[in-house]
């Protein structure tokens, strides 16, 4: 009964809602305490007053937050959330490097997953200290992000790594992956979409040294349809994600291309 009760609060409850009825009501906050309710369910904690709340009620249950909205100041606030292992930051136009260190310093130990896309502020310092600050983790995101080669090349510190996304890195060079992914054993998923440096004979360099079963080369705009069939064909265990090709100009191979199009958006 506890549990159904659970679920339908936090379905149909803002969570800021759900947050505030906690602080005020011991018997609905005692419904929460539980890690059952909270494993998986992503928290979004924008501000001072909603750190607060859940570093006082559920710092010991939590373990996914989104932090996109997030200040230097209330990001400092977070600290002791003991199960942490999911943090979302993409899009964070205020997160710098040193607020980034600290907090991952403070809670960097248990996180598996990160995400960085779009955080402007960020420069390489933040990529070097992955690997003392978040030992285990195993799915990273730093797309749009103008991180160089030598941010590229500490990843090869992450062997536990099996998800890397760097889609529209335009400043990483060809040379630093092929570097990287042989000291990657682990490494399963790898997103290259939207960029200019990805070509046909980079990944014929890249894909045998990867145990990868999952590559997107979507708006990789050296690579041609062509192109894209001979390396499904050569590595038939690689599940290659590109931009649909229209095969003819007959009906059927129209709608097959209109299809893929809204598949892949």
């Amino acid at each position: 009964m506890q549990v159904e009760l659970q679920r339908i609060i936090l379905k149909h409850c803002p969570q800021d809602q759900v947050m505030r009825l906690a602080w005020e009501s011991a018997a609905f906050r005692k419904i929460l305490q539980s890690p059952i309710v909270w494993i998986g369910r992503n928290v979004s904690l924008p501000d001072a007053v909603s750190v607060h709340v859940a570093k006082s009620l559920f710092k010991d249950y939590i373990d996914t937050v989104t932090l996109s909205d997030a200040d230097e100041k209330t990001l400092a606030m977070i600290r002791g959330f003991s199960q942490l292992a999911n943090v979302t930051f993409s899009g964070n136009s205020w997160v710098s490097d040193d607020a980034l260190i600290a907090f991952l310093k403070d809670n960097g130990h248990h996180i598996q997953t990160l995400k960085l896309a779009n955080c402007v502020n960020l420069t390489n310092k933040t990529i070097l200290c992955l690997p003392w600050a978040c030992p285990n983790l195993r799915e990273l995101d730093i797309s749009g992000n103008l991180f160089t080669s030598s941010a590229l090349l500490a990843l090869t510190e992450l062997p536990k790594l099996e998800s890397l996304s760097a889609s529209n890195c335009l400043l990483l060079p060809g040379e630093a992956w092929l570097t990287t992914i042989g000291c990657l054993p682990n490494l399963e998923k790898i997103d290259l979409s939207m960029n200019h440096w990805v070509s046909y004979n980079f990944l014929t360099m890249l894909l045998p040294m990867t145990s990868a079963k999952q590559l997107n080369v979507c708006r990789c705009e050296d690579l041609t349809g062509y192109q894209v069939d001979r390396l499904r064909k050569t590595y038939p265990n690689i599940t290659i994600q590109a931009d649909p090709v229209l095969q003819d100009d007959s009906v059927e191979s129209i709608r097959a291309y209109l299809l893929a199009i809204i598949r892949a958006h």
